[in-house]
């Protein structure tokens, strides 16, 4: 079984609503979810054939002041039994 990349990143919530539409229009590129309402934490589970695409729409998310502190992390769905 294989197992998407996994990352956490800060959102401003004020540009949540623009930062969610125009990941969703880049079709299969990642799933997107709410992680921490009160830091504006969001998860990504990213196919590993679109971790290239993903990280370079990241970095301009980033450079227009949406997106702070993008860290791949271990998958946390992971499980031993896997």
């Amino acid at each position: 079984m294989s197992y998407c990349s996994y990352f956490q990143a800060i959102i401003t919530k004020k540009d949540t609503w623009f930062f969610v539409a125009t990941l969703r229009g880049n079709e299969h590129i990642a799933f997107d979810r709410s992680y921490d309402k009160e830091v504006g934490m969001f998860e990504f589970f990213v196919p590993q054939e679109n971790e290239e695409k993903f990280i370079a729409l990241m970095k301009q998310y980033e450079q227009i002041g949406i997106l702070a502190n993008l860290e791949k992390l271990p998958n946390r769905l992971m499980t031993e039994e896997f």
